[in-house]
């Protein structure tokens, strides 16, 4: 069975999943020392986390490698140098 969102929900999920994305670029952005990156890489990982958890069906394998790849693509935001 197809299982859809309403309209609104859909785009509420949208708007977060752009933020969860836009949101670490300009944050590491700002923030200079490497320890303070990796807290905010870490804060954005688990509040991923538990999005896919709460928003999606997908088994825990299945979140942890969508977990996997976000924090690969963070990691190389944080490779980024002003």
């Amino acid at each position: 069975s197809i299982h859809s969102f309403p309209t609104r929900r859909s785009s509420d999920l949208g708007t977060v999943g752009l933020g969860m994305l836009i949101g670490p670029i300009w944050a590491l952005y700002k923030v200079e020392p490497s320890n303070k990156r990796l807290g905010i890489i870490s804060g954005f990982i688990v509040v991923f986390y538990v999005l896919v958890v709460v928003a999606t069906t997908a088994k825990l394998f299945e979140s942890l490698a969508a977990v996997a790849a976000y924090s690969a693509v963070l990691m190389v935001f944080m490779q980024i140098q002003k």
